[in-house]
């Protein structure tokens, strides 16, 4: 009988390592990938060029003299051009535009563009601009215009 508690008391032993090993077999792979970047490589070989681009600050609709207008800081510019601003009543089509030239010399300082002065702004309500840039938008501001 003692030789079969032995070889009973072994052979539970060789189960418990079996059963160990196969914990830890399954386990380290599942716990590992927690560790393993989301991608390969983690870094790009070549890192791509951020192409500059129209960077405005501080803008706002101020009102002077009765008449809105827009104030800008240029922050930064990718090359000489036109900025385009279009005013929109609160009907929706468009009443006015205009065009600002922008050049390097332009960067950090404040540019003004003035609502027309020969535009009727009888509606009241809220009126917008919108600012492009190269045919893309760039930016939209509302103010609400009083009743004349």
């Amino acid at each position: 009988m003692n030789r079969n508690a032995s070889s009973n008391q072994a052979l539970r032993r060789r189960v418990r390592r079996v059963t160990r090993r196969a914990w830890l077999t399954l386990l380290v792979p599942i716990l590992l990938t927690g560790c393993m970047p989301l991608f390969l490589p983690p870094v790009p070989a070549e890192l791509p060029t951020i192409e500059p681009k129209l960077l405005l600050r501080d803008v706002q609709v101020v009102r002077e003299a009765g008449l809105p207008v827009v104030t800008f800081t240029l922050r930064s510019l990718p090359e000489e051009g036109w900025l385009a601003l279009q005013w929109f009543p609160p009907a929706g089509d468009e009443v006015a535009s205009a065009s600002l030239w922008l050049t390097s010399e332009d960067v950090g300082s404040e540019r003004r563009a003035e609502f027309p002065a020969d535009v009727e702004r009888a509606q009241a309500g809220r009126w917008r601009v919108v600012m492009s840039w190269d045919g893309a938008f760039v930016r939209q501001l509302e103010w609400s215009e009083p009743a004349e």
